[in-house]
């Protein structure tokens, strides 16, 4: 079976001032919070996966670990074939990645700017960075906004620029958090048809959305997995999705 997401017992504690908690620790005023716990999870390259959890669940650690933003405590993670300790540049290098926060944008410039920059970071030709960004940009709606200071744009807007970065280095792979914060009706079910019809469905890419929202993960994926206290609870196809 090709996967393009395998990971085996992958966990992630970070170790907090125990004042925090007001609580004793082994640690020595620390403890120990455990984000992610003995994670084991198959996704088919081709699949769509939503991840659903409520608000500290574990769902944007987990994403996180996976585009190499953080390492992991133990177990081990690869993605499109690539370990995410060893190999991060060739992880990075095959995932687009939508985090529900805009502060690595530079907020100064204007998003045409923004834009111009990260596709130069994925070595785009000045050609490819221009029609890549115009197509983007009409797909997303945000052609009006190109010239505009970027943290002058409202919620959605930066939101929808999150989107455009994430797609413009052909990635095979979308680790999405929260994709659709902040954006309207007729933006979320554009994107959704895009994803199942067209980089899932025609260019056999894979996803991975979380959400809190049921209805919203199944609009998005094919299957379904519940995230809870940091581990993966149910799959509706376990032969597939373990914990």
């Amino acid at each position: 079976m090709d996967f393009a997401i395998k990971t085996e017992n992958l966990t992630k504690e970070f170790i907090v001032p125990d004042a925090m908690f007001n609580v004793p620790s082994p640690f020595g005023g620390r403890k120990s919070i455990v984000a992610v716990d003995n994670i084991s999870i198959e996704i088919k390259k081709g699949e769509s996966l939503g991840l659903v959890g409520a608000n500290g669940s574990g769902k944007t650690t987990l994403l996180k670990l996976l585009a190499t933003l953080i390492l992991p405590t133990r177990g081990s993670a690869h993605v499109n074939g690539y370990n995410v300790v060893k190999e991060g540049r060739d992880v990075r290098g095959s995932v687009g990645l939508v985090l529900g926060e805009q502060r690595s944008f530079y907020w100064r410039l204007t998003g045409r700017q923004n834009l111009n920059l990260f596709a130069a970071l994925y070595k785009l030709s000045a050609v490819e960075t221009v029609k890549t960004i115009k197509s983007l940009s009409s797909f997303l709606e945000i052609e009006k906004y190109m010239d505009n200071i970027f943290y002058r744009y409202s919620a959605g807007v930066k939101q929808r620029f999150s989107i455009a970065r994430s797609l413009l280095g052909d990635p095979q792979i979308l680790l999405l958090d929260e994709p659709t914060k902040s954006l309207d009706s007729a933006i979320t079910e554009k994107l959704s048809a895009f994803i199942k019809r067209d980089f899932v469905g025609k260019q056999g890419k894979t996803v991975l959305f979380s959400t809190h929202d049921c209805q919203k993960a199944d609009i998005f994926s094919d299957r379904i997995a519940i995230i809870e206290q940091g581990k993966i609870r149910i799959g509706n196809d376990p032969d597939g999705l373990s914990a």
